[in-house]
């Protein structure tokens, strides 16, 4: 068996390549990754970017790396060169790319220079009748093209439209009178009855509740003066100055907490029929924030006190 310095004179050579790691692998007895680790990757240059790294072997030259990957651009040469092939400034380079774009569609839609919009019109003045945009079946289509944008075609749609006609109309109303609508029939009405009992009733619709509309109210409820008296202290208007919709003008006395037995004047308020679906109506996730929403307008103005949940 060769010793380990004589092995290292024989590979270490130039004429040396990977393909040859086998021989040099079962005279030392190691693995691929140890030998190269250990003797071949002592022998690489250094890069030449000036990182102080040492390079890999290239398989499709069989020779070391001059660079690592992407090193290479942070040299000055790398820029130099980029600066040389640039030739956007060059006339010769614009007049290929003029012609090579010539009847492109992608270029449509992009504005002209002033220089270019002077040389075009000069161009359309020195062609005269014989350029295309003034023949006269060119002037027809465009003509019937731009019809349907004028005030006149609307006008006439306006007026000529088949569902502002009064004939029409009649036809539409008659057949949603009686007997003709099939919204009204007893057959359709049992379908319908079919389809939708169970799906919206109970624990089933959206606005459930636990069962707590079916809940009695307090004893003061039924009192109207009572009533009365909680919407004289708040003026008659609703109190949902910040996000009131305005859609009704009746008002409602609405319980804070959604508590039916809780008729103490610091948890009731009033407010219009909009403002109380809202609140009676929402979700788990947005019902605490009406409840804090209107303890702070109540805190506010008449200094009520709550307690923390």
């Amino acid at each position: 068996m060769l010793s380990k310095i004589a092995i290292l004179k024989k590979y270490k050579t130039e004429s040396f390549r990977i393909e040859r790691y086998g021989e040099v692998i079962a005279d030392f007895a190691c693995s691929r990754f140890s030998f190269f680790r250990d003797n071949m990757n002592k022998d690489a240059p250094y890069c030449k970017c000036g990182c102080n790294k040492k390079v890999t072997w290239n398989k499709r030259t069989k020779k070391w790396n001059k660079y690592i990957v992407w090193h290479y651009s942070k040299t000055e040469k790398f820029k130099k060169e980029i600066r040389k092939r640039t030739v956007f400034n060059d006339p010769e380079f614009h007049k290929k790319q003029s012609e090579r774009l010539k009847g492109n569609q992608y270029r449509k839609g992009i504005k002209h220079t002033k220089k270019t919009r002077e040389f075009l019109s000069k161009r359309l003045l020195s062609l005269g009748d014989k350029h295309w945009m003034k023949s006269p079946k060119h002037r027809k289509r465009m003509s019937e093209n731009n019809y349907f944008k004028t005030d006149k075609f609307k006008r006439w749609f306006k007026e000529n439209n088949p569902s502002k006609r009064l004939d029409v109309k009649k036809k539409q109303s008659e057949t949603k009178l009686g007997n003709k609508n099939p919204a009204k029939r007893p057959e359709v009405r049992k379908k319908i009855s079919k389809t939708l009992t169970g799906k919206y009733c109970g624990p089933n619709s959206p606005n459930w509740k636990d069962g707590r509309s079916f809940e009695p109210y307090c004893s003061m409820w039924g009192d109207k003066e009572y009533k009365q008296s909680i919407k004289d202290r708040d003026n008659n208007e609703c109190q949902n100055k910040f996000d009131c919709w305005k859609t009704n003008a009746r008002l409602h006395i609405h319980h804070i907490d959604s508590d039916k037995k809780n008729c103490r004047p610091s948890n009731l308020i009033t407010v219009c029929v909009s403002c109380n679906a809202r609140a009676q109506g929402s979700k788990k996730q947005s019902k605490q924030y009406w409840i804090n929403f209107y303890q702070n307008i109540m805190i506010k103005k008449y200094g009520y006190k709550y307690k923390e949940k």
